[in-house]
């Protein structure tokens, strides 16, 4: 189909005919619908919150790995590595690096599925670090094949949760001075949220600039759609390599849009460290093509597009298989994110953008000196609020903690200054030392991920050390699993250094750890409620009137130190502590 013979109002009828704009070669293609939500549906990349979309049946209980089932594991994993991968040298550094460990027996001692997939997650990691590249283990067989179409009631039911959502766009706005600002978590295939975003584009239509925040954004599907409105003319955005295909295809924006285009207007775009997956690919391109100018943190480096393969009935690997390519530009090493233009703290980005719009307005504007002193005024106003913003960030964000294993940090927060952890090898922990409490309560807000492995949050209490302690902790990106085994991981207690979590799920498999029953969206910050009366320990989430754990502590310890805590490899932010003793 040639779209420059479409107009308008075809096109808002029929988008789904148009998929990706894409060549091959001087060939005009277009992606199969069918295919990109397939990888959507089952890709453990796609990192926006869904309902379970294949429930499958309930778990049974299997018995323990025998040789044979982890070989059978290891065999099949490295075949679709060297099958699949992006990089092929770097997946035969993968195999060899397994087949050593393998050598060596290092395998042999695990007989459960979950310490396998984190063994083999955790050793392919060491070859290289790719957030893409993971093994996953399923108690219930495993409901898909990623290479074979989707079942049409999981399409129904995917596209049902996008409608609920709004397809992630978040937020369309006119802020001061009439700056444009849209804010999207995430992107659904455009066949699906045409409509939201035409509605917002025309929204925008009249908008001195446009800030398109994308820092909680985590992937999705492509943005050709939104990125045509900022190119008057059919533009070049990408080629991408797929090596499990062997093809190289060309991206191009659409030549023409419902509405108006915005191509006039200067575009702001805002990353953070969260901002992965197709914003960053968004985002390179369109700093690339010096379309816009990026303004926040250097993205978290992960834009191969990835979807998960079967490697048995209960094991899959999530495999990045595609890589962009552009003119003079080596992006084999896509590890280490988009760097922006204007580097800036994430909760300071928004206000940066705005006054960099003010500004350029104001020059745009300079024969209008009654629209230019409004500018002024505003802009004074966004200045002194920035100001206010660094300030008190730029103290320590607290001399009296105790920081293990991580940095500690201050974020923008509703109620005021929140703080966060950073990312690292190994579990990390603050304690505020003067903050005891034995028989009480703890209650605080925690904001984590929905990125697989990467986000394990929660509250340290009774402690004594960076190694001596009781913990609650969620796992946000098992809130609303597609796989039953996971969703039952979502709360977790652990008693430091005798028992964490794989000897507890070990020897009392159900008893420490649990789901959530109506869980928070794996993105969003809650409330958590920790009730100590000893030996009892009881948590709520939100407002819920029944606790989603209720265990016994397995220390002697009745007080201690409380801090806010994070797993290996994970990053948290955390707000609003509160303690109040039960005087018991």
């Amino acid at each position: 189909m040639e779209l420059k013979n479409i107009d308008n109002a075809s096109l808002t009828a029929d988008l789904s005919e148009l998929g990706n704009p894409a060549r091959v070669g001087d060939v005009r293609v277009t992606d199969n619908f069918f295919a990109l939500l397939r990888l959507l549906i089952v890709a453990v990349s796609f990192t926006i919150s869904i309902e379970a979309i294949a429930q499958g049946p309930l778990a049974i209980a299997e018995p323990p790995l025998d040789s044979a089932t982890r070989n059978m594991v290891i065999d099949e994993l490295l075949k679709q590595l060297n099958r699949v991968y992006v990089l092929p040298d770097v997946a035969k550094k993968m195999e060899l690096a397994i087949r050593a460990r393998q050598a060596k027996k290092e395998y042999d001692a695990i007989t459960n599925g979950p310490e396998l997939a984190r063994a083999l997650t955790e050793h392919l990691h060491q070859v290289r670090n790719d957030d893409h590249l993971s093994v996953e283990y399923f108690a219930s067989a495993i409901p898909y094949d990623s290479e074979k179409p989707p079942d049409p009631a999981d399409v129904r039911r995917f596209e049902e949760n996008g409608r609920r959502r709004n397809y992630e766009y978040r937020k369309v706005e006119r802020l001061d001075g009439g700056i444009g600002l849209l804010e999207v978590d995430g992107f659904y295939p455009e066949e699906m949220a045409k409509d939201t975003i035409v509605a917002a584009m025309s929204f925008l239509a009249n908008s001195e600039a446009i800030i398109l925040d994308l820092r909680q954004n985590h992937g999705g599907a492509g943005a050709t759609l939104l990125c045509s409105y900022f190119f008057e003319d059919e533009t070049h955005l990408s080629d991408a390599y797929n090596r499990k295909e062997n093809t190289t295809r060309q991206f191009w924006t659409y030549p023409i849009v419902p509405g108006k285009k915005l191509a006039d207007k200067d575009l702001y775009i805002l990353t953070s460290h969260e901002t992965i997956s197709a914003p960053e690919e968004l985002a390179f391109d369109m700093q690339y093509l010096k379309r816009a100018t990026l303004v926040g943190e250097t993205t978290h480096g992960g834009a191969h597009p990835t979807t998960m393969f079967r490697i048995t009935d209960h094991f899959s690997a999530a495999i990045p298989f595609a890589r962009t390519i552009h003119p003079g530009i080596d992006e084999d090493d896509n590890d280490s994110g988009v760097k922006p233009d204007v580097a800036v703290p994430a909760n300071q980005a928004l206000l940066t953008a705005h006054l960099l719009a003010l500004k350029k307005a104001m020059e745009r504007h300079s024969n209008d000196p009654d629209f230019v002193a409004g500018l002024r005024q505003t802009l004074a106003e966004k200045e002194k609020e920035l100001e206010a913003i660094k300030t008190p960030s730029a103290a320590a964000p607290d001399p009296s903690a105790k920081v293990f294993n991580r940095r500690l940090a201050k974020v923008a927060h509703a109620s005021g200054d929140a703080l966060y952890l950073d990312d690292s090898e190994g579990d990390g922990v603050a304690w505020w030392p003067e903050k005891v409490l034995s028989n009480g309560t703890i209650d605080f807000e925690v904001k984590g991920r929905d990125v697989l492995q990467k986000s394990f949050v929660g509250v340290a209490f009774h402690g004594v050390d960076e190694q001596t302690y009781d913990a609650v902790y969620f796992r946000p990106f098992d809130f609303h699993s597609n796989d039953e085994a996971r969703r039952a991981h979502a709360v977790q207690y652990i008693s430091l250094p005798g028992s964490d979590w794989n000897k507890l799920r070990t020897d009392h498999p159900g008893q420490y750890e649990k789901p959530i029953e109506s869980a928070p969206e794996p993105n969003d910050w809650f409330h958590v409620r920790i009730v100590l009366s000893y030996p009892k320990v009881i948590v709520y989430v939100n407002n819920a009137q029944r606790p989603c754990l209720e265990i016994n502590q397995l220390t002697d310890r009745r007080s201690g130190w409380v801090g806010f805590w994070v797993g290996n490899g994970s990053d948290g932010s955390f707000a609003n502590l509160k303690l109040t003793e039960s005087g018991e």
